[in-house]
């Protein structure tokens, strides 16, 4: 054999090169000398039509075979996909709860139809939240009704007006005005909670759409009805001078009580007027206006429904009060669909009932909560008016701020339950 032929015997074959345009996952080893049969350290996502972002693999080298294409993914039966996220490759995902929260936008009074809502929740939900108040109030006023009763300030007598009387007097006292306003401020923490039970929506979603009470929004509504109340107040107190000059107010004086009655009516009065809002434009105006799948019947229903509560609430015989309470309602249940939140007719309140009671402490408070039949008068269509006056200004505030009136916090995906308030900064820059 020759030295030509000994070398020829003994050379090396040559190898093909690599194509240029392989898959960024072939391996150093992998096209140099044809081992095309381990598969790949990552896989690309996964979709309906197979392997995203390579086509199936062709062959490499003439008379080597083509790599069959991964088996295609085929979801096990009753699960879906999380929207945003990719399929895993190889797993199907968990089931998806229905959302507690709106993936659709929204606005405050059916806020509560999400996906998961039920259409026995509200009916329920309302039923048994009337009979938790009252079990509620009931606790809070009970130390003081065995207190009257056994120091002889309510009567043991038949006579059922009498004891009535006697219940309203006592009403008029610093510890029974103490003890109705904190009563009525439990509704703030019961209307939350409750909302959170059956709808399963946490209790920073019942103040506003945005999930929290917005304090610099509610912070400006104070500051701009505060002066248009303080005129309102001026000119009823005007027509009360006109009326009876020489004594317009019963006669003022510094009594007894009047520090400590001075003192609760500021510091309660406002979780008083917070907790009728909660229960009022909040909780049973969501809950009846959740059952009406239209927006327009919605806000109607639920307006209707909670402005009708607040003016039973208020116990008056007379029609022009009753048209008051009922105007009342109706302003807060505007205020509340047009800035999406409770802060708005929350601070028209609380304006309101402490510019009302600040002589309270210092004036006779026989009848104070007298309300029967001839106590109004047509003078009340001038609170009606200069209500309908606030709401427009506060709801054209929130237009400048740009308040949301509707939002879709569900359509977030997973966890969105537990956001905070988003980018409401922005607002107030």
């Amino acid at each position: 054999m020759s030295e030509d032929q000994e070398n020829t015997q003994y050379q090396q074959p040559e190898t093909t090169p690599p194509p240029a345009d392989l898959p960024s996952w072939v391996g150093e080893n992998q096209g140099v000398t044809g081992d095309f049969t381990s598969a790949p350290s990552s896989v690309p996502s996964v979709s309906e039509g197979g392997i995203q972002g390579t086509e199936y693999p062709q062959p490499l080298y003439p008379g080597v075979e083509s790599q069959q294409p991964y088996a295609q993914f085929q979801p096990t039966p009753g699960y879906q996909q999380i929207p945003g996220y990719p399929q895993p490759y190889g797993y199907p995902t968990a089931p998806v709860a229905p959302s507690k929260l709106p993936t659709e936008p929204r606005n405050y009074v059916q806020f509560l139809r999400a996906p998961a809502y039920k259409i026995w929740k509200p009916i329920v939900g309302l039923l048994s939240f009337a009979a938790v108040a009252f079990i509620v109030m009931l606790i809070i006023q009970m130390p003081l009704a065995v207190w009257a009763i056994f120091s002889g300030e309510i009567p043991l007598t038949t006579d059922q007006q009498e004891s009535i009387n006697a219940v309203m007097d006592l009403m008029t006292t610093p510890i029974g005005f103490l003890t109705n306003n904190l009563s009525l401020a439990a509704f703030i923490p019961l209307a939350m909670w409750w909302a959170w039970l059956f709808f399963g929506q946490r209790p920073k979603w019942m103040s506003s759409i945005q999930g929290g009470f917005r304090w610099a929004w509610f912070g400006r509504a104070l500051l701009i009805t505060l002066p248009v109340w303080i005129l309102y107040f001026a000119i009823d107190y005007g027509i009360a001078y006109l009326a009876d000059p020489v004594n317009p107010f019963g006669g003022m004086e510094w009594k007894a009580d009047s520090l400590f009655f001075l003192l609760v009516i500021v510091l309660t009065t406002p979780l008083q007027c917070a907790g009728e809002e909660y229960l009022c434009r909040g909780f049973v105006n969501r809950t009846t206006g959740s059952l009406i799948p239209n927006k327009i019947g919605a806000l109607l229903v639920g307006g209707l429904v909670s402005s009708t509560l607040f003016m039973f609430l208020h116990g008056a015989g007379d029609p022009w009060l009753n048209l008051f309470y009922f105007s009342f309602g109706a302003a807060g249940c505007a205020m509340t669909w047009l800035t999406g939140g409770l802060e708005a007719s929350t601070s028209v309140h609380i304006v309101n009932n402490l510019l009302g009671l600040w002589m309270v402490p210092f004036v006779d408070r026989t009848g104070l909560f007298n309300r029967e039949d001839g106590t109004g008068s047509p003078a009340i269509l001038l609170g009606v008016a200069f209500l309908a006056l606030i709401t427009f200004i506060l709801v054209r505030q929130a237009r400048k701020l740009n308040l949301p009136t509707e939002t879709a916090p569900g359509s977030l995906g997973p966890g969105s339950n537990r956001d905070t308030i988003a980018d409401y900064g922005r607002n107030f820059g």
